[in-house]
């Protein structure tokens, strides 16, 4: 049995009857994001939920089909894409879970937990088969719940109830399932392949590890049902190690590389601190070897993960904070302030509509009670202290003068960053320095795409001081939250949910400018510290390279979130252009009229990291360049073929100089000589004699 699961006796309890809706007889109740009619008689949230066991029943079902498939597939691509279909089933059957957590209080973690693990690897661009494996186990242990509404438990004195038993047992399957998302959350993470593959062993080790834990829950669990309520069940545990050995794709990399991996689980560490070893599989990956790189594969693997959890309890903590209820929705157009609760904000709401731009969260034109509930009571976007005037002179003006800000302190500081590296000590030995300096270059028009460049430079002698004073303390005040949050999770974010995570709100767009300035200042410091050492510290390094990846990872954010901003507008066919102009005072509007710009920054930066005609990871793209560029893509196309063929011609064009000089040599001497002839004519003419 392993370790983090507490073993079970099977004791008796008395009946547990389901938890009633709070909602009266005939209303409609929701269990999940699924609406409920309430029984008249029986007052309980019930009626549907049959329903949506079966439907999640189907679901499971064709996730055994889908896994079943899986097992004959040996091309990566196929297999990746069975793998998203899984996570869809699984996403699929939550609303039945959820439902079932609230007539079971016991489950109500679990399911928690499993809809933060399965959401999560929804929205990740690529998914990894042999991880989609032990999800599908995962989710069929906690679908195996669904057997507490069906039969009676029996009870006995002085022993524990079912509520009891089955509470200690919720519990182990929380810890097990928030394990398991943290190891996923570890290895997308680290997500060069290089990495991956020196690493592999041990990644499917703890996944047979995982497959374990859930197959034995589920035993337990049945065990249960036994002898509590009676229910005899055939307990048929799908294989999860034998089914992960099934698996085996034609990679030409790990074919090329198997010879590699024969002293990984040696004590000296293998291939993991070899660095002639690493660089060979790194350039079979066609990546370049980073300080971060080789700091991952240093470490110890289980402290790896250890050392991930805090960053991914803190991301757990952050996704349950944004879950959003069901919505009232106000047109503001049309005014309808009255049903706005706050009687100071409604009286404000009449004379300053226009600051709805800033609460509408998905720039729909439309305000939900709920949005602008949110934004008022969110401790990110308004100061606890600060009346409703206050709030609404900041966010009307206030917010638009921060950002230019610290557009200005930025630009300032990228400004200084090459005059630091040009005093650096050359090695020509010394490649991870070259690509650490490579990285920095092109950061300054990555960390300037948002904003306008006609609001910056804000001339603060126009701006009233008891403006300016909300101002400061607002800025004060979300630079030492942003701090204190990158401080616990580290400065690496690799994806949106870490971005959302350290600003504390899941609009990054009001806090991502803040957030580049923190970034940057640590940058330059740390840049500068680097440049004045002797001897480099490694750690220095990859703090660097860090920062870096965020800047990337920021950049890739904020196209998404133009993208998502976009797809809402062309579906309402209003005129995307004009809605840019407008969304969060112009933030967005520089990086619309051209991506390409700022992509091309992207393009040096993503050099450093893979080789030429590599990408990044598909969370690691931008998307919009494909979307708008594609007009100066087409001029950037043509321009490289003018420059090849530039440089085809140019040996005809030295030696077209050189016959010129030659050609002018020789008219200068014909020139001549048609001199000398035109005397003799003249001579000849007097005698009255021929020259010849």
């Amino acid at each position: 049995m392993p370790s983090s699961v507490v073993s079970l006796s099977p004791l008796s309890t008395s009946s547990l009857a389901p938890r009633p809706s709070t909602a009266t007889p005939g209303q409609q109740a929701y269990i999940g994001e699924n609406p409920v009619v309430v029984h008249p008689r029986r007052g309980r949230a019930t009626s549907n939920l049959n329903d949506l066991e079966s439907f999640a029943e189907k679901k499971v079902e064709e996730m055994t089909r889908t896994l079943d498939r899986l097992k004959y597939v040996h091309v990566k691509s196929e297999a990746d894409k069975l793998a998203k279909q899984l996570f869809q089933s699984a996403r699929r059957a939550l609303g039945f879970l959820e439902g079932l957590g609230q007539l079971h209080p016991f489950a109500s973690g679990v399911v928690k937990a499993v809809s933060i693990v399965v959401n999560q690897e929804c929205q990740r661009h690529e998914n990894d088969a042999h991880i989609a494996i032990v999800h599908t186990s995962m989710l069929k242990t906690v679908f195996h719940l669904r057997f507490l509404n069906h039969g009676n438990s029996t009870s006995y004195d002085g022993e524990l109830s079912l509520n009891e038993v089955m509470e200690v047992l919720c519990k182990n399957m929380v810890g097990t399932i928030h394990s398991f998302g943290a190891f996923v959350d570890m290895y997308h993470t680290h997500w060069q392949r290089t990495v991956k593959f020196i690493f592999s062993h041990e990644h499917k080790r703890k996944l047979e590890q995982f497959g374990e834990e859930f197959d034995q829950l589920r035993r337990e669990m049945d065990d249960i049902y036994k002898s509590k309520m009676q229910i005899q069940l055939t307990t048929a545990v799908a294989n999860t190690t034998e089914i992960l050995n099934i698996l085996r794709f034609s990679d030409p990399n790990t074919q090329l590389l198997a010879q590699l991996a024969l002293r990984r689980d040696g004590n000296d560490g293998g291939p993991r601190t070899d660095k002639a070893v690493i660089e060979k599989v790194a350039a079979h990956m066609k990546e370049k070897v980073t300080h971060t790189m080789l700091n991952a594969l240093d470490k110890d693997y289980n402290e790896l993960v250890q050392r991930h959890t805090p960053r991914y309890r803190m991301k757990c903590q952050s996704i349950e904070a944004s879950i959003e209820s069901k919505r009232r929705v106000i047109r503001i157009q049309e005014g309808h302030f009255e049903l706005i609760q706050d009687e100071e904000l409604q009286r404000l709401w009449t004379d300053f509509a226009a600051i709805g731009d800033i609460i509408d969260e998905d720039g729909s034109g439309y305000i939900s009670a709920l949005e602008l509930d949110t934004f008022l009571k969110s401790e990110q976007r308004c100061l606890p202290h600060w009346t409703k005037p206050q709030w609404f002179a900041f966010w009307a003006s206030g917010w638009h003068n921060n950002n230019a800000w610290y557009h200005d302190k930025i630009e300032q500081m990228m400004q200084s960053l090459p005059h630091a590296l040009q005093r650096t000590r050359r090695d020509p030995h010394d490649t991870q320095w070259e690509i650490v300096t490579k990285m920095l270059l092109p950061l300054k028009s990555l960390l300037l795409v948002m904003g306008n460049d006609e609001s910056h430079g804000a001339n603060e002698s126009d701006v009233p001081h008891q403006l300016l004073d909300l101002q400061q303390e607002f800025r004060e005040r979300e630079e030492r939250a942003i701090s204190d949050r990158l401080r616990e999770f580290g400065s690496h974010l690799g994806d949106r949910t870490s971005i959302v995570t350290v600003v504390g709100d899941s609009r990054i767009e009001l806090h991502i400018m803040p957030l580049i300035y923190i970034l940057a200042t640590s940058l330059t410091q740390l840049t500068t510290k680097v440049v004045n050492q002797r001897q480099r510290n490694a750690e220095d390094m990859c703090e660097i390279e860090a920062l870096v990846m965020s800047c990337i990872t920021l950049f890739v954010a904020f196209d998404g979130r133009l993208r998502d901003l976009s797809r809402g507008w062309r579906l309402e066919a209003k005129d995307i252009g004009m809605q840019v102009d407008r969304y969060a005072d112009g933030l967005f509007k520089k990086y619309y009229a051209k991506p390409w710009v700022f992509h091309k920054a992207y393009d040096d930066l993503r050099r450093c990291i893979v080789e030429d005609e590599h990408e990044l990871p598909l969370h690691l793209r931008p998307v919009m360049r494909t979307q708008l560029s594609a007009p100066m893509d087409a001029v950037a196309t043509l321009s490289r073929r003018v420059e090849a063929l530039e440089a085809r011609l140019h040996p005809f064009s030295t030696f077209a100089r050189k016959f010129k000089g030659v050609f002018q040599r020789m008219k200068a001497k014909t020139a001549e000589l048609r001199g000398e002839v035109g005397g003799d004519d003249q001579r000849a003419s007097a005698t009255g004699s021929l020259p010849y």
